[in-house]
């Protein structure tokens, strides 16, 4: 855990301290709206503001040796302040085909959570947010006993920081607790980092890149670069494509996408 997190940060930093400070834009806090909606393989730093409801599909299609994974994801985002955020997050489905033939589906987890974020650190263009997710299966919503997957505690912080006005560098951690069904051959915990960038190429559009990592204790640490394309029409809509590429032997591989709709707070346009 310890060196992917390391890894992330020295990468963070040095894009953020290498790039001029005459090249960083301004940051003021009265117009600073959210540039993107989502990423593909971490949450923004950015929350929703006041009044805002976002709403959001995620559809995926993964290969990892052989076995086909399709899953289905909507997730719920609503701020009552604008430093404060709740969300939730269902996947609503997943379905896979094993290189036998053979077919199986079922429903996802839900996970119900909170974040907080702070824009502009005393006037800098850094922002910083935390927050914490409970997952469980969702079977437990009809019979406890019968829950087979585990329920998990996330704790998460994301560090971002603004380039240019055009550009915008992230290092973001999270660590996936085991909270029940401990087996002495499991790891009771995982780890995701992300670090990555996305850059506005023309007006609507961004481009984004991304270096995940994902391991703990006992498993083997996989490792992806997604690169993805967004698009939005101002803070109303966004649609985004991203490829995920193994860089680690034996990780999956496959395509990522996202449709946003926000409703209520104030838009601006991007």
């Amino acid at each position: 855990m310890y060196r992917a997190s390391i890894g992330g940060i020295i990468a963070f930093s040095v894009i953020a301290v290498t790039v001029p400070r005459t090249a960083f834009a301004q940051c003021a806090e009265g117009r600073t709206h959210r540039p993107v909606e989502d990423l593909f393989a971490s949450d923004v730093v950015y929350l929703q503001e006041r009044g805002e409801v976002q709403l959001e599909v995620k559809p995926a299609r993964t290969r990892e040796r052989g076995v086909r994974t399709t899953t289905l994801e909507a997730d719920i985002e609503y701020g009552p302040r604008d430093w404060w955020q709740i969300e939730t997050e269902w996947g609503v489905r997943e379905w896979t085909h094993s290189a036998d033939g053979t077919s199986t589906g079922e429903v996802g987890d839900i996970a119900v959570g909170t974040r907080f974020g702070w824009r502009c650190l005393r006037g800098s263009p850094y922002h910083l947010s935390i927050g914490i997710d409970v997952s469980m299966p969702a079977g437990m919503l009809q019979d406890i006993h019968e829950a087979t997957r585990h329920v998990g505690l996330a704790p998460s912080v994301i560090v971002a920081r603004e380039v240019a006005r055009t550009a915008h560098v992230f290092s973001a951690f999270e660590v996936d607790t085991r909270l029940n069904h401990r087996e002495a051959d499991i790891g009771d915990w995982t780890y995701t980092s992300d670090t990555g960038m996305f850059v506005r190429i023309v007006r609507g559009f961004r481009l984004t890149a991304e270096l995940s990592v994902e391991g703990g204790p006992g498993q083997e640490r996989d490792v992806h670069f997604l690169p993805g394309l967004l698009w939005h029409r101002g803070d109303l809509i966004e649609i985004g494509v991203g490829m995920l590429t193994p860089v680690s032997h034996d990780a999956s591989r496959g395509v990522l996408a996202h449709v946003v709709c926000e409703l209520g707070g104030s838009h601006e346009v991007k």
